[in-house]
């Protein structure tokens, strides 16, 4: 079998990377799909063709302009777009700061590093600043990996962890010493850029599929969960409840809220509805989770909650939502609302039971005159008609 020269493996490589870049350019533009952190991996897979023709075995097709000082350029900003990308996929805090200072000293270390006659210090200080850029994608990749699939992590790891050790020992002073001797050396870039490439490639096609999953499982108008994805909330904590985590269930069910669209219109009632989000999630913990039935009516499940604390629950949301009034057009709106409460105990219902005596003790509380809250098999004392 004939052995591929590495001129050849280097052309390869940039041809892949244009049409990776192109790929990427298509997703971001096109498709809008993470269009952010797609258009900065098509500026990096672009940056990568020059990076990839300023190399010294490629120097009787280099085109004159190309100096080893700008491939260098071209490579620190290869790293810092790809880690910028990777932190956005991963949807960490986007802080941006500790990257942009690193690429920028990397920046200035290859200008200092001067044309292909160069001092090799700023050769050494740059690629020791593109091992930082790898390092820090390394460390994001590890804090953020617990949201990925099993095996992506390491996709994308082995090709970082590949990146910094090239740096670093590029850092060191260590290089091939011939064009002969780089074929290895121009296998691993192949390999390298081809891994991260599809990993990725998957991480964008992960985001995607989790941001659908999330739109199935939500109500489009309010953002909290919708039907569906209510039931499969419910369905966990009633398995939790049958191994001795109880939980509550709260129905709300907003009063004489068709007033609102008959009167101000169904913009005013959308408006409306948002509001009562935003004031129950104020009174509920980051562990709640709130949901939109249908219409004017919502549910509340409280994780480790017994009838008693989740009675509290709904008194403080009731109370919550007398007292911020809903605004329309400089118009004060009061908005109340009716509860049923129910809990699972260890030996408690099912769950289809335990919403229908929620709804029962809502339906209840309705009866006695609204706003108010009623318990499941026993009524509450009233509060504020």
């Amino acid at each position: 079998m004939p052995t591929v020269d590495p001129t050849t493996l280097l052309l390869v490589n940039a041809l892949f990377s244009a049409v990776a870049g192109l790929v990427w350019a298509a997703l971001a533009l096109v498709f809008r799909i993470a269009p952010l952190a797609s258009g900065l991996l098509a500026a990096a897979h672009l940056l990568t063709v020059p990076a990839l023709l300023g190399s010294w075995c490629l120097e009787p097709l280099r085109p004159q302009m190309l100096s080893q000082g700008l491939t260098r350029v071209a490579g620190v900003l290869v790293l810092a777009l790809t880690a910028l990308a990777l932190r956005r996929l991963l949807r960490l805090r986007w802080r941006r700061w500790d990257l942009l200072a690193l690429a920028a000293a990397g920046l200035l270390l290859s200008a200092w590093g001067g044309g292909d006659s160069g001092p090799s210090q700023g050769r050494s200080l740059a690629s020791l600043s593109m091992a930082a850029l790898a390092a820090l994608a390394l460390h994001d990749l590890r804090v953020g990996r617990g949201g990925l699939p099993p095996g992506l992590a390491w996709i994308l790891g082995l090709p970082l962890g590949g990146l910094l050790l090239a740096n670093l020992l590029r850092a060191a002073g260590w290089s091939a010493t011939s064009c002969a001797t780089s074929t290895p050396l121009a296998w691993a870039w192949l390999v390298l850029g081809l891994s991260l490439t599809l990993g990725l490639l998957v991480l964008v096609l992960h985001r995607l599929v989790v941001r659908v999953e999330q739109l199935t499982l939500s109500d489009p108008l309010t953002g909290v969960l919708n039907r569906r994805g209510l039931a499969i909330q419910q369905a966990r904590l009633q398995a939790q409840a049958e191994r001795g985590r109880p939980y509550a269930l709260l129905l709300i069910d907003l009063d004489h809220f068709k007033r609102i669209n008959d009167q101000l219109g169904h913009a005013a009632g959308d408006a409306a509805l948002q509001h009562v989000v935003q004031q129950l999630r104020a009174g509920l913990r980051g562990l709640d989770q709130l949901a939109r039935l249908g219409g004017e009516e919502f549910c509340v499940l409280l994780p480790e909650t017994r009838l008693v604390e989740a009675a509290a629950v709904a008194e403080r949301l009731r109370t919550g939502l007398k007292t911020r009034p809903f605004v329309w057009l400089g118009q004060e709106l009061l908005l109340s609302a009716s509860f049923g409460v129910a809990a699972s105990e260890v030996s408690g219902p099912v769950a289809e039971s335990l919403l229908a005596q929620a709804d029962a003790a809502l339906y209840r509380a309705k009866d006695q005159g609204r706003d108010r809250i009623s318990l499941a098999g026993a009524p509450l004392p009233e509060a504020g008609a």
